[in-house]
């Protein structure tokens, strides 16, 4: 047992022991589970972890028809407010049975007013949809980026797909969270960490989440 008080460890010893200390004090019963030290998380990158908590998260999703559907509950349930974007991350289409990266006109089926961009799992492309392409101010007079490209139809169209370098066209559009967003962010993010045993994080940058 563990007598704590004001925040600190003030003896251990056996059951006995400790409610004679503390006989006054409230029990709780861990019922066979082990108390563990907080963890202390040096490399945690805390801010991309509070970002993550404010997108649609598709690492789980096995085709373009669930991936839409999870965007559509995120409309339904937590639509996005003022000028901000719907925003995925974490899709990976070798789990699609065609293997086809989302395009505009799949991203159009769950909303052309709201812009939406999804990510994928390796950070190197996302998708977008026709709304986010006209915010960007894409289109077939558009040049191709050094480093990076965006993906064309037969007509010279952007499909909505931007890869490597070209991703900055779409993520520089993206509205910077202000400052009590970012407030909210992290404490959300403390809340999951701490929900884990870490009771200490750190990071080193901050970027505005894809």
């Amino acid at each position: 047992a563990m007598l704590v008080e004001d925040g600190k460890i003030k003896a251990v010893g056996s059951n006995e022991e400790i409610l004679l200390l503390g006989e006054n004090a409230e029990k709780i019963d861990l019922e066979g589970k082990t108390m563990m030290p907080g963890l202390i998380d040096p490399h945690g990158h805390i801010i991309p972890v509070a970002q993550t908590l404010m997108v649609v998260t598709l690492g789980d999703v096995t085709s373009k028809e669930e991936l839409l559907a999870r965007l559509e509950e995120s409309i339904k349930n937590d639509p996005p407010a003022g000028d901000n974007w719907l925003i995925g991350f974490g899709y990976d289409n070798t789990k699609f049975e065609d293997g086809q990266h989302p395009t505009k006109f799949d991203l159009d089926k769950v909303s052309t007013e709201i812009p939406i961009s999804v990510s994928h799992a390796s950070g190197h492309l996302a998708a977008v949809n026709s709304k986010a392409l006209e915010l960007a101010g894409i289109n077939k007079e558009t040049k191709q980026i050094e480093g990076g490209w965006f993906d064309l139809d037969e007509n010279g169209e952007p499909l909505g797909i931007f890869r490597e370098n070209a991703l900055e066209l779409i993520y520089n559009k993206i509205p910077t969270p202000d400052k009590e967003d970012i407030k909210s962010m992290i404490y959300n993010a403390c809340k999951s960490l701490n929900s884990y045993g870490v009771t200490s994080a750190q990071t080193d940058d901050f970027t505005v989440f894809p």
